[in-house]
């Protein structure tokens, strides 16, 4: 196995197939990779806190449920962070996250892609990252097209757990991206022999927007995009669903829950609406499938 922890390659590769504009640099367009702005990462984990927020982790702990598979794993693989599970076999993997961030212009939506390469990073030889609207059944945005931003890129090489990099970038302005709710940010890649889909389905819950993120084998919580503070303890309510899926919706699948609790997330609780959103109906462009792996 050969590993090449070197961004330049990364990028190009990257890069090359995304479409996005780089930054310029000398020698002409030279492809270039900031740091994140969302470099906040408490646990040194790999996983910024604003990460950990929308993934249901720990920013305390590399290791959120304790079971020897550290947390960067468990997200990328989409598998149980928060309880302790069996490792799954080690591969190629991807997940995309959206979080947002505050700027001079307003708060933004950023979408995240975490990497993990077994092998040679030019084992990537497709990526495509798109928006679905509920609003127009079948449209696919390239994302490229909505976000002239650089792309920004960390990168770890682990031993026996491969090469991990995250990409950051940012969007749409949160204002705008609510008006376009339902909607769903979705990445496909063929990294090797294995094809990965990711999708993040986005919808407004009570005015504030939100993710739906797998939570444990067959449950999925609603999580906002950005997170919520109560003085210095960020107050993380969680709803944990069963959804049954009802068949196809205007813009989407549709998915009624039979089932909603309140589960504690990093010591704090949800809110007692949670009871409520029982035979609510959800319609998500692109389903759940690629929620919980692909």
């Amino acid at each position: 196995m050969t590993l090449r922890p070197i961004a330049s390659v990364v990028i190009a590769v990257l890069l090359a197939v995304a479409g996005w504009q780089v930054s310029g640099a000398s020698q002409g367009q030279v492809l270039h990779a900031d740091r994140p702005a969302i470099a906040l990462d408490s646990d040194g984990d790999f996983l910024p806190d604003s990460l950990e927020w929308a993934c249901l982790t720990n920013a305390l702990s590399p290791d959120s449920d304790g079971d020897g598979t550290l947390d960067f794993v468990e997200v990328v693989q989409r598998g149980n962070p928060r309880y302790r599970s069996l490792p799954m076999p080690s591969d190629h993997e991807m997940r995309l996250v959206v979080t947002t961030r505050n700027s001079a212009g307003g708060s933004e939506a950023v979408m995240h892609l975490l990497f993990r390469f077994m092998g040679d990073v030019e084992l990537l030889t497709n990526l495509e990252a798109y928006a679905e609207v509920g609003s127009v059944p079948g449209l696919r945005i390239p994302l490229s097209t909505l976000s002239l931003q650089p792309i920004a890129m960390e990168q770890r090489a682990v031993a026996n757990e491969g090469l991990w990099v995250h990409l950051s970038v940012s969007l749409v302005s949160v204002t705008v991206l609510q008006a376009v709710l339902p909607c769903a940010i979705s990445a496909v890649a063929r990294i090797g022999t294995r094809s990965l889909h990711t999708s993040v389905p986005l919808l407004d819950h009570n005015g504030t927007t939100c993710s739906v993120v797998p939570f444990a084998a067959g449950l999925f919580a609603i999580q906002s995009v950005a997170s919520v503070s109560t003085g210095t303890v960020p107050n993380n309510r969680v709803c944990v669903l069963q959804l049954q899926s009802v068949g196809g919706g205007s813009g989407g699948s549709a998915f009624v829950v039979s089932g909603a609790e309140c589960q504690d997330c990093n010591d704090l609780i949800c809110g007692v609406e949670c009871a409520a959103s029982v035979g609510t109906v959800l319609v998500l462009p692109g389903g759940v499938g690629s929620i919980t792996g692909g």
